[in-house]
């Protein structure tokens, strides 16, 4: 129902911007002031119109409602809004970090979109960077936030992060520190929550090679591998993991990890709320 919402709002305020493209001319034509008055309104209710429909795309957004998956993959919502107001920079934040996932190709022509439309805008620059990113196009990511760096305002650190590209693009390290700027630049709500899940993630993928290299070192010297946590705890410990009183390493979010593979492999436990990619 909300996504619905959101469309039909959209729909609204370009039935209002075709009116406002032709009312007011027409009134300067034939010094109808009245016609001519129309101008300002009608900017201000598609204003409006836009604000609730990103705002309703963003609530199915946090709540999971991907019955607005197919109308984000065809550009309605997010590319209806940013031709309508090019210079609206909240939807192509968002579509930067939703719409990689659903449909990469859209995600790069809606950035590629928001740059010709506001060529002095980093952030946009950023937002394309993090999506050639994810892509594991980390040259294309290099030289776009080099490009996003020459820009007036752009923080230092754009150009350290093309760099970083380069040198070690798929590094846990490295997007990390994409992650970070990335929250740090965005007053996003379902942005910064994407953000927060992914850097739990990189940490608990840092805790199972940590656990996993224990295992194998145990199973190496024992000849087998772990029956059970306690076998390994005091070695996870050592290493800085938490654990739980039945010596269980716990992840980024609590939740005990489980053993796999007869004890010979850990994963996280179906439980846990730690995203799993």
């Amino acid at each position: 129902m909300i996504p619905e919402l959101g469309q039909f709002a959209l729909s609204l305020a370009l039935v209002i911007a075709l009116a406002q493209s032709f009312f007011p001319l027409l009134g300067a034509a034939k010094q109808n002031l009245s016609w001519m008055a129309l101008a300002r309104p009608a900017a201000q209710a598609q204003a409006l119109l836009v604000a609730f429909a990103f705002g309703c795309l963003t609530y199915a957004f946090v709540n999971n409602d991907f019955s607005v998956v197919d109308v984000s993959s065809k550009n309605a919502l997010l590319r209806m809004s940013t031709t309508l107001d090019p210079q609206f920079m909240e939807p192509y934040y968002y579509g930067a970090v939703i719409l990689p996932d659903i449909d990469p190709a859209a995600a790069i022509s809606l950035l590629h979109q928001g740059i010709a439309a506001n060529p002095n805008q980093w952030r946009l620059y950023q937002h394309l960077g993090y999506i050639y990113w994810q892509r594991r196009d980390y040259e294309k990511a290099s030289e776009v936030y080099a490009a996003g760096a020459r820009l007036p305002g752009a923080p230092l650190w754009m150009t350290a992060i093309s760099a970083r590209m380069k040198a070690e693009g798929g590094s846990r390290g490295a997007a990390r520190e994409m992650y970070r700027h990335l929250g740090e630049v965005s007053n996003d709500e379902a942005v910064k929550d994407v953000v927060a899940k992914q850097i739990t993630r990189l940490y608990s993928l840092d805790e199972r090679d940590l656990i996993g290299k224990a295992l194998r070192e145990y199973a190496a010297a024992s000849g087998r591998c772990a029956s059970s946590w306690r076998e390994v705890a005091s070695t996870l410990r050592a290493r800085g993991l938490r654990s739980d009183s039945s010596g269980a390493p716990l992840d980024p979010t609590g939740t005990p990890y489980r053993l796999t593979k007869n004890g010979c492999e850990v994963d996280l436990d179906q439980k846990s709320v730690v995203p799993k990619s």
